[in-house]
């Protein structure tokens, strides 16, 4: 498709275009080597590597297969719940911000304190993952 733009200052129209394709697109797993550091990763690998084969293979190769299968699944699935890394570490230096903010008014009651130290912790936890990654 071609889409004409409009003109800034030339006689001449720039134009866009955009080209699509039917040819259906492989779904590619790739295993990113920031997963390993995270807080919940081996619980995920232990869980959908221990699930019963549901298809009643006997043969080893087959099951050994049927379990890589599942645990490529079971990664991809969980792999989008923690795609959001920079949404976190956006809103953790809000919170930061917002309570160093209010400790320029007044000392932070412990709660308050013990917070900022929390989502410290948890943003170096964070950049981490994203430095690995």
């Amino acid at each position: 498709m071609v889409t004409p733009l409009a003109r800034p200052t030339s006689d001449h129209v720039p134009c866009r275009v955009s080209i699509e394709t039917k040819i259906p697109r492989a779904s590619i797993f790739r295993f990113e080597n920031f997963w390993v550091s995270h807080s919940s990763f081996l619980s995920t690998v232990q869980n959908s590597w221990n699930q019963q084969n549901r298809n009643g293979l006997n043969n080893i190769v087959s099951i050994l297969s049927a379990k890589f299968k599942k645990l490529r699944h079971d990664l991809k699935q969980w792999s989008r719940s923690i795609s959001s890394s920079k949404i976190l570490i956006d809103n953790c230096n809000k919170v930061i911000h917002y309570l160093d903010t209010i400790e320029e008014f007044r000392p932070l009651f412990n709660p308050e304190w013990n917070t900022r130290r929390i989502i410290k912790h948890q943003l170096c936890s964070l950049l981490n993952q994203q430095n690995t990654y």
